[in-house]
């Protein structure tokens, strides 16, 4: 691309980091005669954009009675985009020292610093708003950023007239390519969010809509204050799409009745809550909105998740997740946005596009995920710990919040806990979880009554669900009734509102179940047994671990 600069500073160092374009640069004389000059470099029509970089010190100087310099600048720049609508114009806001010999004198002086910056922002505005080629860099909220001290050399201006230090033309240069990536409608269209710990602080499934972190103090407002952002993002017509791995009427019941919820649900396109892979489903998404995968961005704070996605789905870009929450809001604004959402203007067409999309019914077949080949990968360990008294409140605060992927979700406090792990009739047998991505600790416990052959209860994290963890985990129960002469084990599910993901566990791994009953759910509870066979259990737990490793 032919790219035109105009400045009265040197601007010749951007050129460095325009690699691959034709760069020409005015002299620091020219910042109006090119505008206004029909024969000019930036009135040829081969000219594929301007940038109008004009130096604030040296139009509004310390000590000027007036800026009118800068209301004339205004009038060319509106005049060179009205003779020329079919050439883009990059304007830069004006880049002040933050200090000068007025002191806070200056917001008050008609013709001061604060005034005339005021006016030029002001100016450049409504100019962008009528003339459809003109777009804006700020240039105060890269300095906001990096720092105003970081952008400019004094020894550079003073010795070539080059107000930028290095850090500053590359800044200016990476600034512009977002810019024309929105030119050359180069954002993704689709972001594909996450609920529990990105949405929302907390897992709702296991915490209750009260219990989530999402409101205006504290850690919560860092929540509210992301789904702001991405509420913008919708406005301005990216698809918002929910891929979670949630019982669908828990993520209904949060975003019709949770009051601090800012995306509702007219914003989402679509709504994916269930406990398959989400690969798959990314996929399938992809098929329903009939849009390639290279139009999405993927944002999970599980570093599992992604990596399924990046492995199973390598044309969907999938940022990596902010260290802090507090850095959410910014990270997404200052780093997701403009990587794979820019957009230099917003019409009226992108405001309607979730409407539009909600609408559509058009599919197109894409691949899905290999699970099986990205679990493989992913170097699942698992650690059974049976009895130890050092997990006592870990398996107790297990039972009190995990209530998706839990058979009976019967309530155990310390002392419970304690009284089982003491009994010689019981053994308590905790999972504890790590691959390559880290470790996550203890993250389900089965309760087994040896004396009896009973399975008492399991319950796991939905963090691991999908991965196999919940075969393993009641594998090693199974041994451990087996050990005890036990040729059957007993199980009962009881449902509940919350545990419909575990509906159909014990059946898949052989049970024969039957009704007992009216479960807390107003279902039938189940009971049930399956075959042991003495030593083949051994062999069938460690069949389970094989398979999680």
């Amino acid at each position: 691309m032919r790219i035109v600069v105009v400045s009265n500073t040197t601007m010749d160092p951007l050129a460095r980091n325009l690699e691959g374009d034709e760069v020409v640069v005015s002299g620091v004389g020219d910042l109006i005669p090119w505008l206004i000059d029909p024969s000019s470099p930036a009135a040829d029509p081969a000219t594929g954009l301007v940038l109008v970089c004009p130096d604030g010190d040296s139009l509004v100087p310390p000590l000027a009675d007036d800026s009118s310099l800068l209301d004339e600048l205004l009038s060319h720049v509106d005049g060179f985009a009205a003779r020329h609508p079919g050439t883009p114009v990059a304007v830069t806001t004006l880049l002040l020292d933050s200090r000068g010999p007025l002191a806070h004198a200056d917001a008050t002086t008609p013709a001061g610093r604060f005034a005339a910056r005021a006016r030029w922002e002001a100016g450049l505005a409504e100019i962008a708003a009528d003339r459809p080629n003109v777009n804006v860099i700020d240039l105060r909220g890269l300095a906001e950023r990096h720092g105003a001290a970081a952008l400019v050399n004094d020894s550079y201006w003073y010795l070539g007239r080059i107000r930028f230090s290095t850090l500053g033309f590359t800044a200016l240069a990476e600034e512009l390519a977002v810019l024309r990536q929105g030119l050359a409608n180069q954002a993704r269209k689709v972001l594909v969010l996450d609920l529990d710990n990105t949405l929302w602080g907390g897992v709702v499934g296991e915490d209750g809509l009260g219990g989530i972190r999402l409101g205006e103090d504290g850690p919560a407002k860092c929540y509210r204050d992301f789904q702001r952002h991405v509420k913008a993002l919708r406005e301005a017509g990216t698809l918002l799409t929910v891929v979670s791995k949630n019982d669908p009427e828990i993520v209904d019941e949060v975003f019709d009745t949770h009051p601090m919820m800012v995306l509702k649900r007219d914003d989402i396109v679509a709504i994916s809550a269930d406990w398959t892979d989400k690969a798959t489903r990314i996929a399938t998404l992809a098929d329903t909105l009939d849009l390639g995968l290279d139009a999405f961005v993927f944002i999970d704070d599980n570093p599992v998740e992604r990596e399924l996605v990046r492995t199973a789905l390598p044309a969907v870009a999938v940022p990596d997740f902010p260290d802090r929450v507090e850095r959410l809001p910014r990270w997404f604004a200052e780093e997701v946005v403009p990587a794979f959402f820019p957009r230099a203007r917003v019409l009226d067409e992108d405001r309607n596009k979730t409407k539009q999309y909600q609408a559509r019914q058009a599919r197109r077949q894409v691949e899905t995920a290999d699970l099986a080949s990205f679990l493989a990968t992913l170097d699942i360990r698992l650690t059974f710990r049976a009895d130890d008294d050092t997990l006592v409140p870990r398996v107790s605060q297990l039972t009190q919040k995990t209530n998706q992927f839990n058979l009976t979700t019967e309530r155990l406090s310390t002392t419970d806990v304690q009284a089982l792990m003491a009994s010689p009739d019981h053994a308590v047998v905790a999972c504890d979880y790590a691959d390559r991505f880290g470790d996550e600790g203890t993250i389900g416990v089965a309760f087994v009554d040896v004396a009896n052959g009973e399975l008492s209860n399991l319950m796991l994290s939905c963090r691991v669900l999908g991965r196999g963890v919940e075969d393993a985990l009641l594998g090693e129960a199974a041994r451990r009734a087996a050990d005890r002469g036990h040729d059957r084990l007993r199980a009962r599910f009881l449902p509940t509102a919350r545990n419909g993901v575990a509906a159909g566990f014990l059946e898949r791994n052989g049970f024969a179940m039957e009704p007992t009953g009216e479960g807390l759910a107003g279902e039938k509870a189940l009971a049930g047994e399956r075959q042991l066979g003495g030593a083949g259990a051994a062999e069938d737990a460690k069949e389970h671990r094989d398979r999680v490793r």
